[in-house]
């Protein structure tokens, strides 16, 4: 009778696993159904069945990791292309991921050339402006141009060796409510943490670094667990510059973006606004 019961159960089990392998249209489902084969044990092919799950879950988490690299190289954008070259090499030989993260890796190397070239000429033009104006007798408008130029010198040497840096951390208040007793029925926890990181290497370039973590910490008994998931990408700037203008503001140039920056007495960066929703400091 025991036997009988137990077959019952696993055939039971395999069945509701095999109706939620074919319900399956996501990563998750499939290894929900792959645990649900576990709990069949040995019943006919519940083991294959299982690594079936397995590779049905790893064939859609390449398939979307794959797709959101190629809309990060679409872009065109150099921080970008840096993200989806390194999506791409996770994906090992799938499809033609190695063949697109060294297109990424050219299209990055030809954006930044065409950038420092940019700046190249900006400061050819700026010194064709400069010997205009002096020959002009515009000193005191010269003048003005200089001290911003030296001014934008001065605050680059000192970004140098600095880490500017939004790190936000969140538990929902869920150690001190645990410890004290009070954790609210129905309610879902979480890890929260966004992190935003530049260091300005005194070689001249800048490493990034974002990282945005949402880990589950705990759940109502009745429902399914939460979805957790942690993004972390870095790379590097091959260059960066500051710009001062006449009316004294001052600039961050990075890749291709302009952000406004906060400095001391002493022309020390303190500040960095709009590289992310809040600022680097």
């Amino acid at each position: 009778m025991s036997h009988t019961l137990t077959d019952a159960r696993r055939r039971a089990a395999y069945e509701a696993a095999d109706r939620a392998f074919w319900a399956a249209d996501t990563a998750e489902a499939f290894l929900a159904a792959g645990e649900q084969f576990l709990a069949a044990e040995d019943w006919e092919d519940a083991a294959k069945r299982y690594y079936e799950c397995q590779v049905m879950a790893e064939k859609i988490r390449l398939e979307l990791t794959y797709r959101e690299a190629e809309e990060k190289m679409k872009s065109g954008k150099a921080p970008l292309m840096d993200e989806a070259r390194y999506l791409f090499t996770t994906l090992g030989d799938y499809r033609d991921a190695a063949e697109k993260a060294a297109q990424c890796d050219e299209k990055a190397q030809s954006i930044w050339h065409r950038q420092e070239n940019t700046h190249r000429l900006l400061y050819v033009l700026l010194a064709v402006l400069t010997a205009a104006v002096v020959a002009l007798g515009g000193w005191q408008l010269y003048s003005g141009y200089a001290a911003a130029k030296e001014r934008s010198g001065r605050i680059a040497e000192n970004f140098a060796g600095k880490t500017f840096q939004y790190l936000y951390l969140s538990d929902d208040d869920f150690v001190e409510q645990y410890s004290e007793g009070t954790m609210v029925e129905g309610t879902t926890y979480y890890r929260t943490v966004e992190d935003r990181k530049l260091t300005f290497r005194r070689d001249g370039s800048v490493y990034y670094l974002t990282r945005s973590v949402k880990e589950v910490l705990a759940y109502p008994a009745e429902e399914e667990e939460p979805q957790s998931y942690h993004t972390e990408y870095d790379g590097s700037y091959a260059t960066y510059s500051v710009a001062v203008t006449m009316k004294g503001e001052t600039f961050l140039i990075l890749g291709e973006g302009r952000y406004p920056i906060e400095v001391d007495e002493n022309d020390v960066p303190t500040a960095i606004y709009g590289y992310y929703s809040e600022p680097l400091t």
